[in-house]
């Protein structure tokens, strides 16, 4: 942490040219981070504090949630890295989903992990006011912003309101059915071989949707190029593991 936030990391440098110095020796001081902070976080810090530091005298607002927060990250800490029974898992995306609706609605007096973007700082108020108010003066502030027209008009929501989605028709969403055969024609066994057979399979495909689920922060930003050589190095490096065994 010291050769990023310390008064001499890369947080500070003095231009891009110190910073890309003082980066390139982070990687080679931390071989296995330098792929992750190459791809996920070298531009966010560039972008998001150091160039906004040399302009601004409070840096404390700079790095929030809006910049390196991870939802699939805090799922991960609330489960344990663990596998969920149905009802356990519902009921902590809710308390985690409550506490990011909390921490969002500090957002309005300038507080917490969340900060209004431009489009938004008309609902702004300062905390002298905020803290004047009832609770229920506060819920109708929080409930005016998430019903703001450029809020609203970006997402989608559900008939009986309860679910909201972001409305982006420029990404395509792709639904993947994946339709499983198996026969098993044998008097007296067919029904159970063919039952075990779809069990296993649908099994190892649960199993690798889970996998390819905890492992989003690797592969969401890559292009169709960089999936498919990924696919192809991973099935390399499968076959020379299995016929080396």
């Amino acid at each position: 942490m010291s050769d990023l936030f310390s008064e001499d990391g890369i947080v500070t440098a003095h231009d891009e040219v110190d910073f890309n110095c003082k980066s390139e020796n982070l990687c080679t001081k931390y071989p296995v981070f330098a792929d992750y902070y190459n791809k996920r976080l070298k531009n966010r810090i560039l972008d998001h504090v150091n160039r906004p530091l040399k302009r601004q005298s409070n840096p404390d607002r700079l790095w929030t949630n809006n910049n390196c927060e991870s939802m699939n990250h805090r799922f991960k800490i609330a489960t344990d890295w663990k596998p969920q029974i149905l009802p356990e898992l519902l009921t902590k995306i809710y308390d985690i989903t409550k506490l990011h609706f909390i921490d969002l609605k500090r957002s309005l007096y300038g507080q917490g992990n969340y900060e209004l973007s431009p489009l938004f700082q008309k609902h702004y108020t300062s905390p002298h006011i905020w803290g004047s108010k009832t609770a229920e003066e506060k819920d109708k502030l929080f409930k005016k912003l998430l019903s703001s027209k450029t809020f609203t008009n970006k997402m989608l929501t559900s008939t009986n309101g309860k679910l909201t989605i972001p409305n982006d028709t420029s990404k395509p969403i792709m639904c993947s059915y994946k339709a499983v055969k198996v026969y098993f024609e044998m008097w007296g066994m067919q029904t159970k071989v063919e039952q075990f057979g779809q069990r296993s399979i649908r099994d190892i495909l649960v199993l690798g949707h889970k996998q390819a689920f905890a492992w989003i922060d690797e592969w969401i930003d890559m292009s169709m190029e960089d999936l498919r050589k990924y696919e192809t190095e991973t099935n390399e490096k499968t076959n020379a593991k299995v016929l080396n065994q």
